[in-house]
């Protein structure tokens, strides 16, 4: 069974908007077989991820290249992007992701108003394996 690292709570506000999808935005799949080809040993536990364990796998998977003409590439490219996306959402204020959601307004319809929805704190992103 794959490991997915999703960033909430915007990964299940897409997936309840968009049935049965969760935009590559916040969701990277098969996460493990990732690291893995990248030769990155993780504790891939279920659950959440501290700030401190994301930021960390962010500078693991920054220092480890995918092998060259590997399908990798563009799913190590996706993390580094996921991370830095929350890195920059986690250290700003909750009204940042709420500014960069309504950005997505046209691209997921509805998602603008959830986010909106959400009391200020539970807008600030988290890291979650399942």
């Amino acid at each position: 069974m794959s490991i997915d690292l999703l960033m909430e709570p915007y990964a299940a506000l897409c997936k309840a908007e968009l049935p049965g999808r969760i935009p590559l935005e916040f969701c990277i799949s098969n996460v493990e077989s990732l690291l893995g080809t990248l030769g990155i040993q993780w504790n891939l536990a279920r659950g959440e991820l501290s700030h401190e364990e994301a930021m960390n796998l962010l500078q693991a998977v920054q220092s480890h290249e995918a092998p060259q003409d590997s399908e990798w590439r563009d799913q190590r490219e996706r993390l580094i992007t996921l991370l830095e996306m929350y890195r920059t959402w986690r250290e700003q204020p909750p009204e940042t992701a709420s500014t960069q959601i309504q950005a997505w307004a046209g691209t997921y319809p509805g998602l603008a108003d959830k986010t909106a929805a959400l009391p200020v704190e539970r807008r600030r992103p988290r890291m979650v394996l399942q």
